[in-house]
Formats: C-alpha cells, structure tokens, sequence
C-alpha cells in the first residue's frame, strides 16, 4: 500500500514538474531560513523561547479564513437558482 502511494507522488512530481519544484524548493527555503535565524541568533543577549502556541495560533487562523471563505462559497452556490446556472450551459 505505501508502495502505491509513493508511486503516485512520484508520478504527480514528473507530472508537474514546476509546481513541483516551486513547492519543494519553497518549502527547502523555509526550513533554511528557520536554520539560519536558530544559529544566528543563539548567542544573542535577549534571547526567548517561543512556545508551540506561537505557531499554532497563526495556521489556526489560516484555516479558519479559508474555511469561513468556502463556507461563502458553498452558501452563495446554494442560494443560487439551478435554472439560471442551466440556461447557460
């Protein structure tokens, strides 16, 4: 099963190539920068630690903008006469 899985990801990263690539260098980039600012700023005098609810709080707000703006979606398709979207197809 993990065998079938790996061939399909596989087959999406030849498939597009540079969507692909835009994704895996962005997130290289991401997890460099992050390595860089760590070593960079070890020695500093007024260092803090962030706690895991510093990153948490941020993705749960981006989940939640996205979510509420396809519930704006679906609900603005819902209320929406199925005729009309017909006569123009």
């Amino acid at each position: 099963m993990l065998k079938n899985y790996l061939i399909t990801i596989f087959r999406q990263i030849k498939k597009n190539k540079v969507f692909s690539f835009i994704n895996i260098f962005g997130l290289a980039l991401g997890m460099a920068t992050w390595f860089a600012m760590q070593q960079w700023l070890q020695d500093y005098s007024f260092r803090i630690v962030l706690g895991w609810w510093f990153y948490l709080v941020p993705i749960l707000f981006m989940i939640v903008m996205a979510l509420l703006s396809i519930l704006s979606k679906i609900l603005s398709t819902i209320k929406k006469n199925p005729v009309e979207s017909l006569r123009y197809e």
